[in-house]
């Protein structure tokens, strides 16, 4: 987690120092760094988490980047020397190569914005904040995981404070209360019937997770021909129990941070064609939230 979130601070602050202070001669050269950059702030931009520094930095990287490559392009001199197309080239080489590395890597994540024709449609399932999709979308470049078939198109939500991150910097991580999301009700996202509740496991005080039982404290419905778990809710907070009805809107219970978690989020993921009420053995269906499929970055306030 310290190595990403250095690559991702560090790595946009680099890039955009070296081309506000560069004075270039050639337009082609300065076109061509220009655009090795933005291409691996893009990748950046799209594939971090930002929620692991503030999702305020995201916000700034593209009109502070836009800036230096316009101060770099007014300081250009003029070049003193004839080049051809073929000068030109040579002399970028290396530019040209990053430019097809870096735009083959963000042409890959696209597939992670779309998803099968075969979805289900929920209302989201928490409200009165700003939520943040830690993984989400439909490959491994944004959700880790889609490593898991069952989980293919899980979400992790966390909820984001006034400084654009999920826990103040100065507060005590392993204070569960600290995290702007601990406790926020839960919402059933669709109507349907509840197939599992589970109430018995204990909060983990971060860094420590439960790697047994791994939902932790859950709550599965059965909807539209899937199941949907909504995981590692808040120990005694649970409302709901095996056999209820519920309707779209039904608070269900509280975020909390049971289970294998390393901060207090919700899980959720839907899942077909697995043993009837077994978490984690079917195939993971896409969901579409009130229109929209989140994917990493998103953010939402439900209602």
């Amino acid at each position: 987690m310290f190595l990403q979130i250095l690559i991702q601070t560090l790595l946009p602050i680099f890039f955009i120092a070296v081309i506000w202070r560069a004075r270039y001669t050639s337009k082609f050269k300065w076109f061509t760094e220009s655009l090795v950059y933005l291409l691996a702030i893009l990748f950046v931009f799209i594939t971090a988490r930002w929620d692991l520094t503030s999702y305020f930095l995201r916000v700034l990287v593209f009109p502070v980047f836009i800036l230096a490559c316009y101060s770099s392009y007014r300081k250009m001199g003029p070049d003193s020397r004839e080049r051809t197309i073929t000068t030109h080239l040579r002399a970028n080489l290396l530019n040209i190569v990053l430019i097809i590395v870096f735009g083959w890597m963000n042409i890959s994540i696209l597939s992670g914005f779309f998803y099968p024709d075969e979805t289900v449609r929920l209302a989201y399932p928490l409200r009165n904040g700003v939520y943040y999709v830690g993984g989400g979308g439909s490959n491994r470049w944004i959700n880790n995981h889609n490593a898991v078939p069952p989980q293919d198109y899980a979400l992790d939500i966390v909820r984001l404070n006034f400084l654009g991150t999920p826990i103040n910097y100065t507060a005590d991580k392993s204070d569960l209360v600290e995290y702007a999301i601990f406790g926020d009700p839960i919402y059933s996202p669709c109507d349907g019937t509840v197939v599992r509740a589970v109430d018995r496991h204990i909060d983990q005080i971060p860094p420590d997770r439960d790697s047994v039982n791994l939902a932790g404290n859950y709550v599965l419905l059965a909807c539209q021909g899937v199941e949907i778990l909504l995981a590692h809710m808040k120990q005694g907070s649970v409302l709901v129990t095996e056999g209820d009805i519920v309707n779209a809107g039904d608070e269900i219970g509280a975020v909390g941070n049971s289970g294998n978690t390393s901060q207090p989020h919700l899980h959720i993921h839907a899942e077909k064609d697995g043993v009837a009420g077994e978490i984690l053995n079917g195939t993971g269906v896409p969901m579409v939230f009130e229109g929209r499929f989140l994917e990493r970055n998103d953010l939402f306030t439900g209602r």
